[in-house]
């Protein structure tokens, strides 16, 4: 292999580059598996050429690429030295660099998302490691092989696999749960069997290893882990997101799903669940509500196309939903309040919409009384007195 690489480069720069460059020296070429030397048989003119052209140098690197290439040779990382009168070109064989690569994310696959920006932040070849998508891409044949798929485009390697790595985490929180209910229910059976052992009148909620239990419970119970973390995870790493749903390596409960839809900012993703997933209309009103009440705007305009939606809207209890969302519904945004309006069957007035609008609700308050016509914005003592008063609060004595 040596001496044919020895070849190649003796006719091309004995031969093709030096016909091009007009430069009087031969080179004898000797070659390696990652380097070439070339000694000339005088002072060579190519040497100075490329030390005062930084341009020259450049298209030479860009040339030497695509001359190993032509000869089958996919070379990476090229670089011109001299030592003395010699040139020397050194460069990667691509086989040896993936090789590389493929040692490197073995032994790092172990790292967390932290220790991997710090080894990525060593810069020099370390850092052209970690800017090649192949180590990526075998960190996560390493650590994730229940996620990884023969694909090598279509998405940024880098971004899927640490959003695995925080997929990880949300999944072991999770599954960890059931194991936190086995050991709760022993914690409260052994407060119990020691109250009737010892006539106690100590209950499990009074005993000093409660708060351990009611704290872990807080931050990881099912449904309320779910609810904050799942639209954490995905508006943090959407790549994975795509990634994940796409290929069809991540599987829901069914009772997730309101949720799972609901933080979703990919309509394309959530029209894949919905087709994907066979709803029932009571699984499709929970995603309504869920949608609404993370004022999901654009999964709700997808919503309003889906073949439950008329039937929910003709139902009267939409009408009651709906007036409960104003009334109660504090971060009910102006956008989503407009959408469920005219989606309705519902033709109240604004007037109406103002008397019926929660007190906390300020932005949409604010809203509403922009849209009211001029004669009510001019005089609206006839309001309830609790909307005048809110008026008042938000400064707005001059419609008054």
């Amino acid at each position: 292999m040596d001496e044919q690489l020895g070849g190649y480069f003796d006719e091309y720069f004995n031969e093709v580059l030096r016909d091009y460059l007009k430069y009087p020296e031969i080179f004898n070429v000797t070659s390696s598996e990652s380097s070439v030397i070339l000694v000339p048989n005088k002072e060579s003119e190519l040497l100075k050429k490329i030390k005062i052209d930084p341009r020259l140098k450049n298209q030479l690197l860009h040339q030497i690429k695509e001359f190993l290439e032509s000869k089958g040779i996919n070379a990476h990382d090229i670089h011109f030295y001299s030592h003395g009168t010699d040139i020397i070109i050194k460069y990667t064989p691509m086989y040896l660099y993936i090789t590389e690569v493929s040692l490197y994310s073995n032994i790092y696959s172990y790292l967390s998302a932290e220790d991997l920006t710090v080894f990525c932040n060593l810069g020099g070849p370390i850092q052209k490691i970690c800017d090649n998508p192949i180590f990526w891409i075998e960190l996560i044949k390493n650590r994730f092989p229940q996620f990884y798929l023969e694909i090598k485009g279509g998405y940024n390697w880098k971004d899927v696999y640490l959003g695995l790595l925080a997929y990880e985490e949300f999944l072991n929180a999770v599954n960890n749960f059931g194991q936190f209910i086995i050991d709760f229910q022993k914690f409260k059976q052994g407060i119990f069997n020691s109250r009737l052992k010892n006539k106690s009148d100590v209950f499990y909620h009074d005993h000093p290893e409660y708060e351990k239990y009611r704290s872990y419970y807080e931050k990881y119970g099912r449904n309320g882990y779910w609810n904050r973390n799942w639209g954490k995870f995905i508006n943090n790493h959407p790549e994975t997101e795509k990634y994940l749903i796409l290929n069809n390596l991540i599987k829901f409960d069914l009772k997730d799903i309101p949720v799972v839809v609901s933080k979703m900012s990919n309509i394309s993703l959530v029209k894949k669940i919905l087709l994907d997933y066979p709803l029932f209309y009571v699984d499709f009103q929970l995603i309504f509500y869920n949608v609404v009440d993370e004022n999901n705007v654009e999964v709700l305009k997808l919503l309003m196309n889906h073949e439950n939606m008329k039937a929910m809207i003709d139902d009267e209890s939409y009408l009651e939903y709906f007036g409960d969302r104003i009334e109660d519904g504090s971060t009910l945004k102006p956008e989503m309040f407009e959408l469920l309006r005219t989606n309705s069957n519902i033709s109240h007035s604004y007037e109406n919409y103002l008397r019926m609008v929660s007190h906390d609700n300020i932005e949409l308050i604010d809203y509403l009384i922009t849209r009211l016509p001029d004669e009510f914005a001019q005089n609206l003592s006839h309001f309830a007195d609790y909307v005048i008063t809110h008026v008042i609060e938000l400064g707005r004595s001059n419609v008054l």
